[in-house]
């Protein structure tokens, strides 16, 4: 199934060293390196904490997992900013010598899945005051990789040694990889299938039976997985005026007590709903639920998310008890 839109109908409320390097790693201490002409200090960079995969849990890889299966990690020079991968997913920076390293990799054997790596860059040594930064990918191989992470800017100064601190990783490599052709994007697979697989999906199948299909789902920005995730009408309720109210007057008979009620004027109604970033929306009404003509909301054309939730608040003035059905347009932004 192809589509660009969706729309959906509601009702009303509706990297030891072979040079001879000693290694103590957990904490990382690197003794120099002896050289044919003299001793080199390396510089030591590490992570300054457990770095965390796309699903927010610290990222695998020890010396119980092959080298070539433990996430890719690059010491990269900043140069004239971070450049962000290519869609292949090699580096657009220039990478420092010895700075193509792993999860894992120079970290105690009793350290298992701690998240970190350590690396001693010493061939050459990156000059001082040079800036670097640490990016990390979610796979072993640029092909495989779908999410990345970096560090912040650091400078290399003197002995010190450099410590690294990553975000969420949250960064799309290639936003339009799609391996099975499926309109489905692979990061968005990779995401939702909740096991990490980019061809998990078939889009036209309802995988969590609330009467959406997985394309759908895409495209709203709902979770293909969870029957409670819709795109639907959480809100449609009148606006009452704050001042224009009529006051009826009421005396009861038998208690001889007088009650003032004050009958506020409706001045629109409220529309609220769930959304997504990177969608837009309109709001299209109708006087008449079945077979009736929908036209669009005067003002809720090409709504911006505000994700979670958007609200409208239609404040169009039309006939007197007139009963207005409203239904929602989502497609992704551009």
């Amino acid at each position: 199934m192809t589509a660009d839109a969706l729309r959906l109908n509601s009702g009303s409320t509706s990297r030891l060293w072979s040079g001879g390097a000693f290694l103590v790693c957990a904490g990382l201490s690197l003794a120099p390196l002896a050289r044919g002409d003299g001793m080199v200090t390396p510089l030591h960079v590490t992570a300054g904490e457990a770095i965390q995969n796309e699903f927010a849990d610290t990222i695998k890889g020890d010396h119980t997992i092959p080298r070539d299966e433990r996430p890719l990690v690059h010491i990269m020079y900043v140069g004239d900013g971070i450049l962000p991968p290519l869609a292949d997913g090699s580096p657009q920076n220039q990478v420092a010598e010895g700075g193509e390293t792993y999860i894992g990799a120079l970290i105690a054997p009793s350290l298992l899945n701690s998240g970190l790596f350590a690396a001693a860059l010493d061939d050459p040594r990156p000059p001082e005051a040079s800036a670097l930064f640490v990016r990390v990918y979610n796979d072993a191989t640029y092909s495989n990789s779908l999410f990345y992470t970096d560090s912040q800017i650091m400078s290399v100064s003197g002995n010190t040694d450099l410590y690294a601190h990553f975000g969420p990783m949250t960064n799309i490599i290639d936003i339009f990889r799609d391996t099975d052709g499926d309109g489905l994007p692979d990061w968005w697979e990779h995401l939702k299938s909740q096991i990490g697989d980019p061809t998990f999906f078939d889009p036209d199948e309802d995988a969590d039976g609330d009467g959406m299909t997985v394309e759908q789902e895409y495209i709203a920005g709902t979770d293909p997985l969870d029957p409670e995730s819709r795109f639907i009408f959480t809100r449609i309720a009148p606006l009452y005026s704050e001042t224009n109210y009529v006051e009826h007057v009421w005396t009861d008979p038998e208690t001889e007590i007088t009650y003032t009620q004050q009958i506020y004027a409706v001045e629109g109604e409220i529309i609220s709903w769930p959304s997504a970033a990177g969608r837009l929306y309109e709001i299209e009404y109708t006087t008449n639920m079945i077979g009736g003509e929908y036209q669009t909301l005067p003002g809720a054309e090409a709504l911006a998310a505000t994700a979670p939730t958007n609200t409208f608040i239609n404040l169009n003035v039309f006939e007197d008890n007139l009963r207005l059905y409203y239904r929602a347009r989502v497609w992704k932004a551009e």
